[in-house]
């Protein structure tokens, strides 16, 4: 039920934010959690309703920036990687919204795992490569595309040169 789904994602979410305190004693522990949770709100995003797919992105962003380092790496990178791919599916300009939340979350995602940068330039960095060149890009969905490219070059995922040639590239086209 899409109605139960969203109050247990903004449950989730709220639980994170409030666990991401400095003080360790009122630090909540995720670890054992945090991979299926990630895991099942990227399973939300394929499904059409568009309140259970902001939801699970917003919750996305808070879990993987409050929680997401404590994840070990080698299931960080698979679990990103996986990630990307469903969150390349909502770059799109006909719901920028959406596109900003998507792109905040692959933000996200990068600071705290720079090892699926090869995954995010393959999935979700052609997808805001075509965003970048729509008219309709405005708001915060152009701040969201802008800081995912500092981001990209930040994590090296792609050299600033060659990223500055793809977005040449568009200007060509």
């Amino acid at each position: 039920n899409e109605t139960t789904r969203i109050a247990a994602i903004k449950t989730l979410s709220t639980i994170a934010a409030a666990s991401s305190g400095s003080d360790a004693a009122e630090k909540i522990d995720l670890s054992n959690v945090l991979g299926e949770m990630i895991e099942s709100m990227a399973g939300f995003l394929k499904l059409q309703s568009r309140s259970l797919k902001q939801s699970s992105l917003e919750a996305l962003d808070i879990v993987i920036t409050n929680h997401g380092s404590s994840i070990p790496p080698e299931i960080s990178q698979e679990l990103f990687s996986k990630l990307s791919v469903e969150l390349s599916n909502l770059v799109v300009d006909s719901d920028l919204h959406i596109s900003h939340l998507s792109l905040r979350a692959s933000i996200s995602a990068l600071k705290v795992c720079p090892g699926c940068g090869p995954s995010v330039k393959d999935y979700i960095l052609p997808k805001v490569l075509d965003l970048s060149s729509s008219p309709l890009l405005q708001d915060l969905a152009l701040d969201s595309l802008l800081a995912h490219l500092e981001q990209v070059v930040l994590s090296n995922a792609v050299d600033f040169s060659v990223l500055l040639g793809m977005l040449r590239g568009r200007l060509n086209q």
